[in-house]
């Protein structure tokens, strides 16, 4: 055999107890589980005091949106986390189809688009093209709803002619035919607010046919929440998708009660009406795109219309006006990206009102005009932490980083990266299981590996089973932990001192060996 991993104790992804046995591996699979001599063996990983598990599964990953997919391809962020695999295309933003090569746009609002070079259009062409990256980790995708939208619509915010959403329809169904795992849908984001249920509907019966799932980020988190969650569920329902809520929490400290309601009317419909699972990441703090600041009727038309409206003075100081009212939910808002002046770089709303003489408003617009746009900002979701572990110790919760694989090296331009990117995984199991003992270890394991391959459709990944891909991780229960914070998230986990991508050692002594291991998953 190529490899075993010896004497440690099996987690296998399932949920079953932990046993004591090895892993063997060769050519990329798992070949036996058992008691196995290590001079049988070209290489031996001591796994003693050890769990053996399965490669965790980021089910909701950035990477494409940030664009650190085509920038950093290795994707070390994630590996010495113990992600072996991730999935794209989230929150409607997919990076194909792209007809005539021009909707890179469609990230911008998150990610520098300078000096990409968009050479492909359809779906396929795409995953081609990452294939030939020879990623760090498996990449998986869903098609975006937004970018389709897009790529027949512009920025247009209309319901579409029936010949338009023909158009639509024939691209999602093409991208299912060239691997899509899924349909994503993000009405929060202004290209995806104008688009009727029926256009949805048409959409998710190609998701059907394909058996792919639908993953929204809800319209509204704040004292809209439930109904936003409505709305999600009535598509669900109606088209029998498998469901993903992305990144499910409230905003807004008043809505605490309703966000219970909401995980309860989550668990009566996983009961009684449809299959639904949600996810969520294990910190209190999340990032926004500054245009979501700003009044709804000054997000319309896109990045270019809400650039020419705040270059208007009258209209600037009305936006302002409105902003300040809420500035009580703002003003601790922590700027993490500032494309075009990287000195702002962790300065709070209300700071950079004061230092200039400004209403939080003024501060805000004169922010995002000067930096074309492109901020993302750090701001408080849950005020109790306890929350957090609350919710992602629901039974329909699954673990989703919402980040992005980055190196480990502080990198130029001013980027603040949320800590999630570094440190998700650990982090929730050291609070989950070892610290609060809101799950046990098997179940913790079992939410980041079998729980999203099968919500996700991945064959032969998420289990320690004879067969399957050899995606392993090899971690100290009584110490992994994250160690990313806010003020300097470069840093990687502790604990995690192997990880194996397609039977491939890719990070060693919890060090990343820059070996690509990775492949393109695509439906079949």
């Amino acid at each position: 055999m190529e490899l075993l991993i010896k004497g440690g104790s099996v987690v296998d992804g399932t949920g079953k107890p932990r046993f004591a046995a090895d892993v063997a591996v060769d050519k990329g699979r798992i070949t036996d589980i058992g008691s196995f001599s290590a001079s049988a063996s070209t290489k031996v990983i001591d796994a003693a005091g050890m769990v053996v598990s399965p490669g965790f599964i980021d089910i909701l990953n950035h990477s494409d949106a940030y664009l650190t997919i085509l920038r950093n391809p290795t994707s070390e962020s994630m590996l010495v986390q113990g992600v072996t695999s991730v999935v794209l295309g989230n929150c409607g933003a997919s990076l194909a189809p792209f007809p005539h090569g021009r909707l890179i746009a469609v990230v911008q609002k998150w990610g520098e688009t300078q000096g990409v070079n968009v050479d492909w259009e359809r779906f396929g062409e795409f995953l081609d093209m990452l294939e030939g990256l020879k990623p760090g980790v498996n990449v998986a995708s869903l098609v975006g709803h937004t970018t389709v939208r897009r790529a027949i619509l512009g920025d247009e915010a209309r319901v579409p002619t029936d010949e338009e959403h023909e158009k639509m329809r024939f691209l999602v169904k093409e991208a299912f035919s060239e691997g899509a795992f899924g349909l994503s849908y993000a009405p929060a984001y202004l290209h995806a607010r104008s688009s009727p249920e029926w256009e949805l509907e048409k959409l998710l019966d190609a998701a059907k046919e394909a058996d792919g799932y639908f993953a929204v980020h809800l319209r509204h988190e704040d004292d809209r929440l439930l109904a936003s969650l409505e709305e999600a569920l009535a598509l669900a329902r109606r088209s029998g998708v498998r469901l993903e809520i992305s990144h499910f929490k409230h905003a807004g400290q008043g809505n605490k009660e309703m966000f219970t309601q909401a995980l309860a009317r989550l668990s009566e419909f996983s009961e009684k009406e449809g299959h639904c699972l949600f996810d969520f990441y294990p910190y209190h703090f999340m990032s926004e795109v500054l245009y979501m600041v700003l009044p709804e009727w000054a997000q319309e038309g896109g990045l270019a219309k809400m650039l020419e409206r705040l270059r208007h003075a009258p209209t600037r100081a009305r936006v302002a006006v409105e902003i300040s009212e809420r500035e009580a939910e703002i003003a601790d808002a922590r700027i993490l990206v500032a494309r075009r002046d990287a000195s702002l770089v962790g300065k709070t709303i209300k700071e950079l009102a004061d230092d200039a003489g400004l209403s939080v408003g003024e501060a805000v617009a004169g922010l995002f005009l000067s930096n074309d746009g492109k901020v993302i900002l750090l701001r408080e979701s849950f005020k109790d932490e306890q929350e957090v572990w609350n919710t992602l110790s629901h039974p329909l919760a699954l673990v989703g980083s919402a980040g992005a694989g980055y190196t480990l090296h502080v990198e130029e331009g001013g980027e603040q990266p949320h800590p999630r990117s570094f440190g998700t995984f650990p982090r929730a199991l050291k609070y989950l299981v070892r610290e609060h003992k809101k799950l046990s270890l098997e179940e913790a394991v079992r939410r980041m590996t079998s729980q999203p391959a099968r919500q996700v459709g991945l064959m032969q990944r998420g289990v320690l089973v004879k067969g399957a891909a050899a995606d392993i991780v090899v971690f100290d229960p009584e110490t992994v932990e994250d160690r990313a914070t806010f003020a300097n998230p470069w840093q990687a986990p502790q604990g995690i001192s192997s990880v194996l991508v397609n039977g491939k050692v890719v990070v060693e002594g919890g060090k990343c060996n820059n070996m690509r291991a990775g492949t393109v998953l695509r439906r079949v």
